[in-house]
């Protein structure tokens, strides 16, 4: 995987920013010039034109964030690299995807209140504990961005 990254992904500086690139265009954009079958990193560099590699992709949580692929920059050994940026995704579609985790929770766990029913026995109280957790999680201070998950009875 790391080495197909490393094969075929190109940026060129453009006024002074780089910005992604693909080889086949410096044909195109300079047709009156003989270009050699492989073109070299070094023949490329005198076109301004560099491999590039993306970072792997930072620890984030989807329900809140969202992950961009972010600015190009030289690590320490002069190889370009292309970043990522976190944010934070909007409050409204926050709410949303915590929402439906929480119920994705409860639902896992809907078995055990059908079968203390069905049995005409109270559901155990670790397990009402946390459903009553996961559904109080709106009502938790740093919701939706700093919500604290009950763990999940054994």
């Amino acid at each position: 995987d790391h080495d197909l990254k490393e094969q075929g992904m190109y940026l060129r500086i453009i006024d002074g920013q780089p910005k992604p690139y693909a080889v086949g265009y410096l044909k195109i954009e300079n047709p009156n010039t003989s270009f050699p079958a492989q073109m070299s990193d070094e023949f490329l560099a005198g076109w301004d034109v560099y491999r590039y590699v993306i970072d792997d992709q930072p620890e984030h949580d989807p329900l809140v964030q969202e992950v961009w692929k972010g600015a190009f920059y030289q690590d320490e050994d002069g190889k370009w690299r292309q970043g990522w940026d976190v944010k934070p995704k909007p409050e409204s579609t926050a709410k949303r995807d915590v929402r439906l985790e929480r119920d994705r929770l409860l639902a896992e766990t809907d078995w055990r209140v059908v079968k203390a029913y069905e049995r005409n026995e109270n559901l155990e109280a670790k397990w009402e504990s946390y459903r009553q957790a996961l559904r109080d999680i709106p009502e938790q201070t740093g919701f939706p961005y700093e919500v604290e998950w009950p763990t999940k009875p054994r």
